[in-house]
């Protein structure tokens, strides 16, 4: 992002089978859990939070253990999408 500014991420991430995170790394490499979701936690509902993201590259990793299964989806209102990776 070109200056300091806020933005609302909806997402569900469900833990099928074991442990998993959404985590914000922000532009000076700190790393802030978002949400943490483990064995059969299921949600329904879209989730809600509000990032505060520093100027620079702010990057949203999805984390995982080795054979975990999942649900996810996620929307984010401003800004650009630039890569998904697996």
């Amino acid at each position: 992002v070109t200056e300091d500014t806020e933005v609302e991420l909806k997402y569900i991430l469900n833990a099928i089978s074991g442990k998993c995170k959404i985590v914000l790394i922000s532009s000076d490499n700190t790393v802030n859990t978002i949400f943490e979701n483990a064995n059969n936690s299921q949600n329904n509902d879209y989730l809600t939070t509000t990032l505060q993201l520093k100027q620079g590259l702010n990057r949203i990793k999805l984390v995982a253990d080795k054979g975990t299964k999942i649900q996810f989806d996620f929307s984010i209102e401003d800004g650009t999408f630039n890569e998904l990776g697996f």
